[in-house]
């Protein structure tokens, strides 16, 4: 007589924690945030961590990935876990120069061409420069 022998796929879980970043950085690495459970103590899963694309400020799905070529997952039943993945707003500084001040000078109106430079920084970097040439005509009290 010949029996038949079933091994069935053992329950795993990878769980994803949310995380995020600053505009303008460079993603974290998104493999330390997923964990397992579930599994042998001398097996680990073959997956990968990814995200939406995008750069924009805004949340993304962060998602789960299975190897299709590695044997180790062909021995779980994986269940998946998603999370979110935020891009956080830069914080920058402006910075102004060139705003001078004019002087009454009793007419009804006055013109003045007022030229004022901006520079935005984030921390010690130059983001942009900005020269603004205007005229600003307003009346007098």
């Amino acid at each position: 007589d010949t029996a038949t022998f079933t091994i069935n796929p053992k329950a795993a879980t990878i769980t994803l924690t949310g995380t995020s970043k600053t505009y303008g950085e460079n993603d974290p690495d998104l493999s330390k945030q997923a964990s397992v459970t579930g599994t042998e103590k001398s097996e680990t899963l073959a997956y990968t961590v990814k995200r939406e694309a995008g750069e924009n400020v805004d949340d993304y799905v962060m998602s789960i990935e299975l190897s299709t070529t590695a044997d180790v997952n062909k021995n779980y039943s994986i269940t998946l876990g998603q999370a979110t993945f935020t891009i956080n707003q830069r914080a920058i500084t402006v910075t102004g120069s060139g705003l001078g001040t004019k002087d009454y000078t009793g007419k009804e109106y006055s013109t003045a061409e007022v030229t004022f430079s901006v520079t935005v920084y984030h921390g010690l970097s130059r983001i942009v420069n900005l020269c603004v040439c205007h005229t600003l005509e307003h009346e007098v009290p």
